[in-house]
């Protein structure tokens, strides 16, 4: 056989520019999984935020409907110890009043109803002071 008939034999042995393609090739898809992995990290940052962020509008909701309340029950409390003041009082004042001044409460034969009494002369001047106006 001549040499020009021998089927030529591979190297085995990479050339030097076959290496740099397959490092160049490891390095890039090295690089693809880091980038794909901090666009993952980038998402899931953003997705953190944006809960925390309605967590916080929750509290703060929360918190101001407790402060309301409490504004409401401060105003209730007030009312009730004036009430409570104004209701022990009255005991007091009506001890008072039979003690020193001698007062009492009547009784079915010591009340009077007193009713106004209309003068006719009265009703008179009234009708014709209305025809007057008109």
């Amino acid at each position: 056989m001549s040499p020009a008939e021998q089927p030529q034999k591979k190297s085995k042995s990479p050339s030097i520019y076959g290496d740099h393609q397959l490092v160049r090739t490891n390095i890039t898809k090295v690089l693809r999984w880091i980038l794909a992995i901090l666009v993952v990290l980038v998402m899931w940052t953003g997705i953190s935020v944006v809960e925390q962020t309605q967590y916080r509008h929750k509290v703060y909701k929360e918190i101001r409907t407790s402060e309301l309340q409490l504004q409401a029950l401060r105003t209730e409390e007030q009312r009730l110890m004036i009430e409570q003041q104004t209701f022990s009082a009255t005991p007091q004042v009506a001890s008072r009043a039979v003690n020193e001044l001698g007062m009492y409460f009547p009784t079915g034969s010591s009340r009077r109803v007193l009713t106004p009494q209309v003068n006719p002369m009265d009703a008179n001047d009234a009708a014709d002071t209305a025809k007057d106006a008109q």
